[in-house]
């Protein structure tokens, strides 16, 4: 599997969010780093086909991803916002997850429930949930379709510990199984205990910097307005 972004141009309300992006991802986790304002929710609306593009393409294994139908996007990708207010629209949080199961006619993935500790909330209304609960539950809501294409906008933010590691563990087994997960955060910390493959600097919609995970320096960070790792650690 590949998911190659040429050209991408996005303008909203006649102002260039996104800048030409060219970038490419292979199976295994990946991240998009940036300052807020930089461009990296719309990259990941845009491949889950959210956005349309104002130039480029975005292509899965050579098609023309946000050609194909949208039950046929959302079965191959899975988008998790990064407020889960914005997905929600259930009047429990039973019918939030299984909302897409039902829609894609696809078999649930059981094991998601379990790690994401969600089964106690299924009763509940998704808009009384605290702010890491919720969290989970927009996880689960999406990633139980089993998706070979996971794009994850702030995923940590609001998550215990125990949130945290529960998806620490689920990012591992993703990429053991092949899938591409792309990561858009603006903490380079949150992900660097599991290693991710590549990484993406963008800044005012451009790209500044991308290669291997093991390339990334605070040099890099902090001329694209990024904290270095480097200034977090001083204080652990």
């Amino acid at each position: 599997m590949k998911i190659e972004v040429k050209g991408l141009t996005v303008i909203i309300n006649e102002r260039p969010i996104l800048d030409n992006i060219t970038v490419s991802f292979n199976e295994g986790i990946h991240v998009v780093l940036g300052p807020n304002g930089a461009g990296k929710s719309t990259l990941l609306k845009s491949i889950a086909c959210l956005l349309r593009p104002s130039k480029g393409e975005i292509l899965l294994d050579g098609v023309n991803l946000c050609e194909l139908p949208r039950v046929e996007i959302s079965k191959r990708v899975g988008y998790c916002w990064q407020n889960p207010l914005y997905g929600f629209f259930e009047s429990t949080v039973e019918r939030e997850i299984y909302f897409i199961i039902k829609n894609l006619r696809v078999p649930p993935r059981a094991d998601i429930l379990k790690i994401l500790d969600v089964e106690k909330f299924m009763k509940r209304s998704p808009f009384e949930l605290s702010g890491g609960e919720a969290k989970r539950v927009s996880l689960a809501s999406i990633l139980i379709a089993n998706q070979p294409i996971i794009l994850l906008d702030e995923p940590f933010e609001e998550l215990d510990w125990s949130g945290y590691k529960a998806l620490q563990d689920l990012l591992r087994t993703f990429r053991d199984e092949g899938k591409i997960v792309v990561i858009a955060t603006n903490n380079p910390l949150e992900v660097e205990p599991f290693k991710p493959d590549t990484f993406v600097l963008i800044s005012s919609g451009k790209i500044k910097s991308k290669g291997p995970w093991s390339e990334l320096n605070d040099n890099i960070l902090i001329e694209s307005g990024v904290i270095p790792r480097g200034y977090i650690c001083r204080f652990c």
